[in-house]
């Protein structure tokens, strides 16, 4: 690049605010981060007419700021350059600079007025570290009378690193069975970091640890779990990157099928009972009238419950869930949020983590904030 052509990508940045970031490796971006830098690597090219996808998905309140006014300055500039702007959204409300909408309905689209957008689903008000300090209703009812059965998560001074830089700093947080966790924290805070750390995907630094103990009526003491493979059969994840990064064309049964192994692609042929596992499996979560059908001929929706049955297949103990409402319209996350408490009514224990206050489950237990890396208490 020329000296004018940093000088303008530093410009476009600063306006997105994400100057910080222009120097950093892909790697170490969080999904907002990098949503934040494509963005900026279409606007830089001064095209015409700029298509964006759920461009705000993904981001925190700030960052979403910093875009929208960055595309408002674009529109109001008569002189220079000032491209046509096609924005899908499913959120409410519609950017100022917007001058016409449609909503697209079965493929049809229909002229309307901004203010008839359905507003956002409020699943829950959650603002407190701790909403309540107990478990389930159900395990307290039941304490002495029934095996505690889940997973029991201690993580002491975790720092992670991704390509030498620090990511989590000193964490320290206790999992109990029951519990229903969600995780707020702006981009770049750390909270997909975490997930994959609980996952065994990523190590913990010398001098932390993170020990994952499986309780139920044939081990009523614990089993430590550490092996990835044992890993993968009770923590599973579903998240929006999981689906962009899921590249095979596969069916929605073979993509529900390689949630067994914890694979993306098919590499053996299902046992009799595995296959009744991913039938039924299948049927709880309302997708068999699409089961035949590839990845790549799905709606965002649609794949993102296929995904979601590949993460419940085998009844796991914990389902981790990064940012699974983005890009999903209202009818979209109700259905999800529905298969989902289901779940946790039979047992399964959840982490979601999400920069949106409305996108956690009713029956969130306890909420954290992440911060730079670490819990942060405000």
């Amino acid at each position: 690049p020329t000296k004018s052509e940093v000088q303008e990508a530093h410009d476009l940045t600063e306006k997105l605010g994400a100057k910080h970031l222009v120097y950093s490796k892909i790697s170490e971006l969080s999904q907002g981060q990098l949503r934040i830098m494509l963005i900026a690597r279409a606007l830089i090219r001064k095209t015409p007419v700029i298509l964006l996808d759920e461009a705000t998905n993904g981001l925190d309140v700030k960052s979403q700021e910093f875009v929208l006014n960055a595309l408002e300055e674009l529109t109001k500039n008569k002189t220079t350059y000032a491209p046509s702007i096609v924005m899908t959204t499913h959120r409410s409300p519609i950017p100022t600079f917007i001058t016409k909408s449609y909503q697209m309905h079965q493929a049809k689209l229909s002229l309307f007025s901004p203010q008839t957008l359905t507003q956002e689903y409020d699943v829950s008000k959650i603002d407190t570290f701790h909403i309540q300090n107990q478990e389930n209703t159900r395990t307290n009812n039941n304490l002495h009378q029934t095996t505690i059965k889940g997973l029991h998560i201690n993580i002491q001074n975790a720092r992670v690193y991704i390509d030498q830089k620090r990511i989590l700093s000193d964490v320290n947080w206790i999992i109990k069975p029951y519990q229903q966790w969600a995780i707020k924290g702006k981009n770049g805070s750390g909270k997909s970091t975490l997930l994959n750390t609980i996952l065994g995907f990523l190590p913990i630094a010398l001098g932390g640890s993170i020990q994952r103990i499986f309780l139920d009526s044939m081990n009523p003491h614990g089993l430590i779990i550490s092996e990835l493979s044992v890993i993968k059969k009770h923590i599973r994840l579903v998240s929006d990157a999981l689906q962009t990064h899921y590249t095979y064309n596969d069916t929605v049964e073979d993509i529900v099928f390689c949630g067994l192994d914890g694979n993306i692609g098919v590499y053996r042929r299902p046992s009799q009972q595995e296959q009744i596992a991913v039938d039924t499996c299948i049927g709880n979560v309302n997708l068999n009238s699409l089961r035949k059908r590839p990845l790549r001929t799905l709606s965002t929706g649609q794949a993102r419950k296929a995904l979601l049955a590949r993460a419940l297949v085998g009844e796991p103990s914990m389902l981790l869930l990064d940012e699974p409402f983005s890009g999903l319209d209202e009818r979209s996350c109700m259905e999800i949020i529905e298969i989902i408490e289901n779940q946790i009514l039979k047992g399964m224990q959840t982490i979601l983590v999400s920069h949106h206050d409305t996108d956690f489950l009713p029956s969130t237990t306890h909420v954290a904030t992440m911060e730079n890396g670490k819990f942060s208490r405000k």
